[in-house]
């Protein structure tokens, strides 16, 4: 999996808490999702649970962390794991297609849930992991929702109709590439009403002369174009800016001051 470069990974999938999904530049992405990250440990395996929020800015939030210790590797897990880093192209689709998962029967769940042995205590090189690799281990899941796609309702084996996310298509290794890098700025760039306020002033100011106002906005913070219009976009929703018609450049200009 590209942009992957974390040591003993092996499993790593996002599910959404609901159907309810926002946008992340020009893509659907669940507003609210939990990035499960299996780690291998000799015949062993441990976890770490990522609870992952997009907020109405559009910026990732991790509102929690969750690690378990240590344990065996159960013979028939209910998810089939994957190496990333020896994997085949064709093996990483297939995995892709089927969300890293088997549809499994209730009894067959129980049984895998009677049968779990209980985790080690987490130890602390586990923790060390998990925050040397939190910043990619944050974008790989965001990453991954975001290839969840668009929710449909689904008939799960128990014969209940529930609602999965299915990709509406596929990502080249070229969009994957150009996708983690604007993941990164949205991670290192964090939108708020101060940032916004600020992209509001240099817009409007950019507007009185007569310059195109997304690209002075681009250029004072090395953005992309891109990035520049969603800047904009977000100040608008906020009231910070007018709204726009297309074609045309919209500022507030400054009210006249009444002579005495």
């Amino acid at each position: 999996m590209v942009g992957v470069q974390i040591p003993n990974l092996v499993l790593a999938h996002s599910v959404p808490k609901d159907k309810e999904t926002t946008k992340f530049g020009d893509l659907v992405i669940a507003k609210e999702f939990k990035s499960v990250f299996k780690f291998q440990d000799g015949d062993k395996v441990w976890s770490a649970y990522f609870n992952i929020k997009i907020t109405d800015l559009g910026t990732p939030k991790l509102l929690s962390v969750e690690v378990t210790g240590s344990r065996p590797k159960h013979p028939k897990p209910i998810s089939r794991s994957i190496n990333f880093h020896t994997a085949t192209k064709k093996e990483i689709k297939e995995w892709d297609q089927n969300k890293g998962y088997a549809w499994v029967s209730p009894e067959e769940y129980e049984e895998f849930q009677r049968l779990q042995p209980e985790a080690e205590s987490v130890e602390r090189w586990q923790l060390k992991v998990v925050e040397q690799f939190r910043f990619q281990l944050l974008e790989l899941g965001i990453r991954l929702a975001i290839e969840l796609g668009s929710p449909v309702k689904k008939k799960a084996p128990d014969g209940k109709w529930v609602w999965v996310f299915v990709r509406s298509e596929e990502f080249s290794e070229s969009e994957i590439k150009n996708l983690l890098k604007d993941i990164d700025k949205k991670i290192r760039q964090k939108v708020t009403p101060d940032l916004l306020a600020e992209v509001a002033r240099i817009y409007t100011e950019a507007g009185l002369r007569g310059e195109a106002p997304i690209k002075a906005v681009q250029e004072f913070y090395k953005c992309s174009y891109r990035t520049a219009q969603d800047y904009a976009t977000k100040a608008r929703e906020l009231k910070l800016l007018p709204e726009t018609t297309p074609g045309k450049v919209t500022v507030k200009k400054p009210r006249a001051r009444k002579e005495k």
